[in-house]
């Protein structure tokens, strides 16, 4: 009767035994993908900031182009005004 006790304990335990290991199986196949994922999104983080940084770069140079423009422009401008009311003043000393 023990025997026949022990024998039943020991297949409860191959059981649990068995029913751990395909668990923790388990629980290694998905850390593995999540480790692949992570990896991937390291990779996918790392091609995004560069790309923005390359971004920000035209955005700047840009900008700067813009900001050159625009300045030329006002200074053109201003020049121009200067040289109408510098031109007014003449024509009205002749």
């Amino acid at each position: 009767m023990q025997l026949k006790r022990q024998e039943e304990t020991n297949a409860e335990l191959d059981l649990s035994m068995s029913a751990l290991d395909q668990r923790l199986a388990n629980a290694e196949s998905k850390i593995t993908t999540l480790e692949v994922d992570n990896q991937s999104l390291r990779r996918d983080k790392e091609i995004l900031t560069d790309h923005v940084a390359d971004l920000q770069k035209q955005v700047s140079r840009t900008l700067y182009v813009h900001t050159s423009v625009h300045e030329r422009t006002l200074g053109s401008s201003k020049q121009s005004l200067v040289n109408e009311h510098q031109s007014g003043y003449m024509g009205y000393q002749l």
